[in-house]
């Protein structure tokens, strides 16, 4: 089994609630840890403590982490980017649970004791922006050594596009980027062609009791948000099955860096023929990742 840290920005799309839980029922992960990222990071983890009641799995520690960017964010994009609306999925969860309070753990600090408590035996799956891993190592430099590797989604080489996971934080992305830890990007133009159909998402709910009954509930919650997706567009996947199984997918190693002071171009992952920083995704066997993930997820 592998050991990864997963960290989310878990309850806006569904798609990490869904990866949240393939990785948790999966037989080839070994999740010692799940850190929350973005505003409302407290509530983010709630949902996530939900998912481990409802698997079984109450044991593995949840850290909250960074709500806001490394540069911080103006009054403009802070009324944007913080609307509750974002996180539909929160209201999912019993309201018991929403309402009670309990201690927080630092994501950062969690991320660190997992590195030192697995020197090298240890990667990191990010489904959200770089926050928490970049606060990281800015307080624990000496962890990039020991970090098996880093699997993300994020990031776009093929068309121009300025992803979210990397354009919420850039200067997180390129302290990860110049880490010098083993890096895979699942990129957008990639990752986007696992989708989940109304078929799929009908047979997740009427699986697996309570836990199809909450994964089909967020569907619902995250449904009317989806805009143009014919549903569930499984972009989170990707990094997660990379850290047991890289046969899934085609890459290319390059030298990934990421704009942090244009005007138009913030966000953006440019790729140069400098020495090779990352694996980047060319190709996926999307057919044989959906067959895996139903089966996990539903069965």
């Amino acid at each position: 089994m592998t050991r990864i840290i997963v960290d989310t920005d878990i309850g806006d799309d569904v798609d990490d609630v869904l990866a949240l839980t393939f990785a948790l029922l999966c037989p080839h992960l070994d999740i010692k840890a799940i850190t929350t990222v973005t505003p409302w990071a407290d509530k983010r983890s709630k949902i996530v403590k939900h998912c481990l009641k409802l698997i079984g799995k109450t044991d593995i520690p949840v850290g909250s982490g960074i709500e806001l960017p490394m540069r911080g964010l103006s009054d403009e994009e802070l009324a944007k980017m913080t609307t509750e609306k974002r996180l539909n999925q929160y209201a999912a969860i019993p309201r018991e649970e929403r309402e009670r309070e309990e201690e927080r753990v630092n994501a950062a600090e969690l991320i660190i004791q997992m590195v030192e408590r697995y020197p090298q035996d240890i990667s990191i799956a990010a489904i959200g922006p770089l926050s928490n891993i970049a606060l990281a190592l800015r307080l624990r430099p000496s962890i990039a050594s020991k970090i098996r590797s880093i699997a993300l989604m994020g990031g776009e080489v093929q068309v121009h596009r300025q992803e979210h996971n990397i354009t919420w934080d850039p200067e997180a992305a390129e302290v990860v980027l110049t880490s010098g830890i083993p890096l895979f990007f699942g990129t957008w133009s990639v990752t986007r062609q696992l989708i989940l159909s109304p078929e799929d998402c009908r047979i997740i709910e009427n699986g697996n009791a309570e836990l199809g009954a909450f994964l089909g509930d967020c569907i619902k919650r995250w449904w009317p948000s989806k805009g143009s997706k014919p549903g569930p567009v499984m972009y989170d996947l990707a990094p997660l099955a990379w850290c047991f199984d890289r046969s899934y997918f085609e890459t290319r190693p390059m030298h990934l860096r990421v704009e942090t002071s244009g005007k138009l171009t913030r966000g953006m992952t440019i790729a140069s023929d400098q020495t090779p920083n990352a694996e980047v995704t060319t190709g996926m066997k999307s057919e044989a990742l959906h067959q895996l993930f139903m089966e996990t997820v539903s069965d």
